[in-house]
């Protein structure tokens, strides 16, 4: 499960806050004049995008022969012609996607994700030993099911 602080938005806010705390401290006397400076910096930093989160539900491969279950617990499925053939765990960090456990390989891996217009794209980072894995996920375009 990715920790909080693995979202750039969510350290960089808290960043300015112990800024803020500091400053305010060290210069005790001038709180209204520095309330007044931080405050606007701390909503700014707040709206600033965090990236697209990593979407959840049911993926389709275009010939609709796999099936990947993406659930928002960190477990998945994944199904060949209506079959599951492996599930297990993974983890988010930032664009990675990690296969943290998998009934099927018994490996882990990583890759990097994207997701534009309801498709899902995993492509390897690194080398992944489980083939078969490797050949069914990286590069081919998952559909999102609505």
């Amino acid at each position: 499960m990715p920790q909080l602080y693995d979202r750039p938005d969510v350290w960089l806010l808290e960043f300015a806050n112990l800024i803020t705390l500091h400053i305010l401290k060290v210069m005790n006397n001038n709180h209204i004049i520095m309330i007044s400076c931080f405050l606007p910096l701390m909503f700014l930093l707040s709206a600033c995008p965090s990236g697209p989160d990593f979407p959840t539900g049911s993926f389709l491969s275009e010939d609709g022969y796999y099936q990947f279950m993406l659930f928002s617990n960190g477990s998945w499925t994944f199904s060949e012609e209506g079959y599951m053939v492996a599930k297990g765990n993974y983890s988010i960090h930032a664009n990675e996607f990690t296969f943290e456990t998998d009934s099927y390989c018994g490996t882990g891996a990583t890759y990097t994700w994207t997701f534009r217009d309801d498709i899902l794209l995993l492509k390897g980072k690194g080398k992944d030993m489980c083939h078969s894995r490797f050949d069914s996920i990286n590069l081919i375009p998952y559909h999102k099911e609505q």
